[in-house]
């Protein structure tokens, strides 16, 4: 078992825009922790979550499967679980990353924002929290920050140290603030003696989200580069296309890798890496990347789907002879006149997409800001191109099996009776570290 004494350490982030940190083209942001992750690893240049939007991409990439096959996508407004008194979440049948490493009786963590629902049928029961998918610790937000936090919630932002100290606002103070904290989190394993022997994973939940100001009119979104569109967007690669990065400083890994991947590849490749075996009773959609890694293969995927709720918007697909990218667009989301935005989020459904037949198409290779739509018609070869796709999502789909939504009206609304609060219903909460009201 040649990584048996390995360590995963999975940096994640939430909103992080492609074109957020330097080492993916910003130069106006610090971001010299994140920066040194690359240079001294791979860098991932076409990494993709499996949706747009938090929720169902966390599901994913603990997972390695698209988060239709655990019911944590959602066919009406609500991506994402608003309330964590909702009894919604990922269920307790999914095998997590953390819980697959219980064979091997590795001790995990999480610290930060879980996303992935709480309690089912009373409170406490935590059949969807972290410590019941196998983690043995977990230290932060069981929802997300909805800017609840009263009025405080425009300069809780970032702390003092670092609030006005960039050129982007209180949104590129917050990346600075968390380049430092990777920068810690990297010092401390060097100091334990473990910075050589730990697989470094940093990585976005999804694409920045462009739309996003605060009450005072400033912008509080991130920046996708070159990529159009952004978060809760379908399959548009501004959403779904996110600054990735592997390290693992005591090999021999550095450089870049353009070929397509996917953070659902996350599961197989820690499996791969502890010596634990994929689950067989069930489909994991991820490939692991160890052989990419290597330089031993080219992307091991042929086709990538992109889910926008429980529809397929967009698929791309990379064809294995010359690794030739292709990306199609059945469903598009309908932006503001002249603009490439929604109102403040995309819906996936009715009057707010756009449907095409025939469906669009685009030469990722040569134009990645999916900026120029191919006419299918020029060339039959386009027309074999789109049945091939077509065929695959048909595959696909027939592959998908019923299973409980967890984002129903009966699973998605607010439930007094599961609220977690010290004081209800004022809910003041202390601890050593930290106070929440």
């Amino acid at each position: 078992m040649p990584y048996q004494h390995l360590l995963d350490d999975h940096l994640g982030a939430d909103d992080l825009g492609y074109g957020d940190v330097g080492c993916f083209g910003n130069y106006s942001i610090k971001s010299p922790n994140i920066d040194k992750l690359a240079t001294t690893g791979i860098k991932l240049n076409h990494h993709l979550t499996a949706a747009a939007v938090c929720t169902p991409s966390r599901a994913a990439l603990l997972t390695g499967r698209y988060p239709v096959r655990s019911g944590m996508e959602s066919s009406s407004r609500n991506k994402v679980f608003f309330f964590v008194a909702a009894s919604g979440g990922l269920p307790e049948n999914e095998i997590t990353i953390a819980k697959a490493l219980k064979k091997k009786q590795y001790t995990t963590g999480i610290i930060g924002k879980w996303h992935l629902g709480n309690d089912c049928n009373k409170k406490g029961d935590g059949c969807h929290h972290p410590l019941n998918h196998g983690f043995d610790y977990f230290y932060g937000l069981p929802l997300s920050n909805f800017k609840d936090l009263g009025d405080e919630g425009e300069t809780l932002f970032c702390s003092d140290e670092f609030a006005g100290k960039s050129k982007h606002g209180r949104y590129g103070d917050n990346v600075e603030e968390m380049d430092w904290a990777v920068g810690q989190v990297m010092e401390k394993l060097e100091s334990l003696g473990l910075y050589n022997n730990t697989f470094v994973y940093f990585s976005s939940d999804n694409g920045a989200h462009i739309e996003e100001t605060g009450v005072d009119g400033q912008r509080e979104g991130g920046f996708n580069g070159i990529f159009k569109g952004g978060k809760m967007m379908g399959g548009m690669e501004g959403g779904i296309r996110v600054p990735s990065i592997i390290s693992w400083p005591g090999t021999s890994l550095k450089g870049e890798i353009n070929y397509a991947t996917s953070q659902m590849d996350l599961f197989p490749t820690i499996m791969e890496l502890a010596d634990i075996p994929l689950p067989d009773d069930r489909i994991i959609d991820g490939k692991s990347m160890i052989p990419l890694l290597n330089g031993k293969s080219q992307s091991s995927h042929e086709f990538i789907f992109h889910y926008c709720g429980k529809q397929i918007h967009a698929a791309t697909y990379i064809q294995q002879k010359d690794q030739k990218l292709w990306k199609i667009h059945w469903t598009t989301p309908k932006f503001k006149p002249g603009t490439n935005q929604c109102e403040y989020v995309c819906h996936c459904f009715g009057n707010f997409v756009i449907h095409h037949d025939p469906p669009l198409l685009y030469d990722l290779e040569n134009d990645p800001s999916e900026a120029n739509p191919i006419n299918i018609s020029s060339n039959s070869k386009y027309y074999e191109i789109t049945s091939i796709v077509e065929q695959a999502r048909i595959s696909h789909r027939s592959k998908i099996q019923e299973v409980p939504d967890q984002f129903s009206f009966s699973n998605s609304i607010w439930k007094p009776w599961l609220q977690p609060c010290c004081n209800f219903p004022y809910c003041n909460c202390k601890d050593d570290f930290l106070t929440v009201s």
